[in-house]
């Protein structure tokens, strides 16, 4: 399990069923940041119930159980997650589609496959 952190840390969480995506954002996000990940809606609950995060970056289609767009929801309404950011990390590229899961409570989205700059540069909007 991962450990506790100092204040001075940001803490992510990453839901995504796909290990691969998994090893590329660990690799380009874990120098600067705590990620902890999960594969499905329920690792993510019980993770929260374990630790805090700063961010939340979820795939949409997770194969089982909610889906991120539910995940994200049921989240949210956790009062002390109601202005956490929340990124759509998705293969649905769309401009509806972008519109769509920032109309549901989205704070930032990501098409996939992305550039690990724009990743970077999205990861690091979310605290300035």
């Amino acid at each position: 399990m991962p450990e506790k952190l100092p204040n001075t840390t940001k803490r992510l969480l990453y839901i995504e069923d796909d290990s691969y995506c998994q090893n590329i954002v660990s690799r380009v996000l874990s120098g600067k940041y705590y990620i902890d990940f999960g594969i499905d809606a329920d690792a993510a609950l019980n993770l929260i119930e374990e630790y805090d995060y700063d961010a939340f970056l979820l795939d949409i289609n997770l194969r089982q159980g909610l889906d991120g767009v539910q995940l994200m929801e049921k989240v949210k309404g956790m009062e002390k997650y109601r202005n956490t950011p929340f990124v759509a990390i998705t293969a649905y590229v769309s401009i509806a589609d972008r519109k769509e899961f920032l109309e549901k409570g989205f704070t930032h989205y990501l098409p996939k496959p992305f550039l690990l700059k724009d990743l970077t540069e999205l990861v690091e909007s979310l605290f300035n």
